[in-house]
């Protein structure tokens, strides 16, 4: 109804419709760009340099295929802002972020239904390309080097998941960026290269970086430092 309008073209319409598909999706709001993140190291510097890749990407001076922030592996323990830090990157680089997580994936009562759900996160996110997509408790999916039961139903959860990740022509323009608090724990073939080849670990925060995120969300509310 927002975009269908009596006077408007066909190609109007369409393109009024994609673009309150793509405003739907990117994150808005008065949340910290990945600029103004204090800490998250190694992590924000891969951030930066895709922030950067991917104006490059948009502006046509690089192809796809020279785009080297295609997969990551964020690692740390629970509270040390992973899902803030994918929504702080999507803020900064001006892209729709799509998020899921494996738990979301499994709520289907049967395993069509699991890999339907996985399919429609990474579809989603080629439809609003460039954009990120966020999976959290990538973990979840079990290894299948230590599946001891089930096997066979795991298995084709972690094919469909490696065959989604290493379409890399096919999610052209989609930064996937998985969560997990159990490294190990991830099948050893989603970390190989062309998928998540990339692990950053993210650590709790050192006392100057604890007092940054403090000073940025109590604001005037935290005396000055003496």
């Amino acid at each position: 109804a927002l975009a269908v309008r009596p006077m408007a073209s066909a190609n109007e319409c369409t393109q009024r419709m994609k673009d309150l598909v793509t405003k739907k999706t990117r994150i808005t709001g008065n949340g910290p760009r990945l600029e103004d993140l204090p800490g998250y190291g190694d992590a924000k510097q891969w951030g930066l340099e895709a922030i950067s890749d991917l104006e490059d990407l948009r502006a046509g001076r690089i192809a796809w295929a020279d785009f080297d922030h295609r997969g990551l592996l964020l690692a740390g323990p629970p509270g040390v802002g992973k899902s803030s830090f994918v929504a702080a990157l999507a803020r900064s680089a001006g892209v729709p972020l799509i998020a899921t997580s494996v738990a979301s994936w499994n709520a289907a009562t049967y395993l069509s239904g699991t890999l339907q759900a996985m399919n429609e996160a990474f579809s989603k996110a080629r439809r609003t390309a460039p954009s990120i997509l966020f999976i959290d408790e990538i973990d979840g999916i079990s290894d299948r080097s230590a599946v001891r039961e089930h096997k066979e139903y795991w298995s084709q959860i972690v094919n469909r998941l490696l065959e989604l990740l290493q379409g890399v022509d096919d999610r052209e323009g989609v930064i996937v960026i998985a969560a997990t608090n159990y490294p190990n724990a991830v099948d050893a073939a989603v970390r190989r290269a062309g998928r998540l080849d990339r692990q950053i670990d993210i650590h709790l925060p050192e006392p100057d970086d604890l007092a940054q995120i403090f000073r940025h969300y109590l604001g005037a509310d935290l005396p000055a430092q003496v």
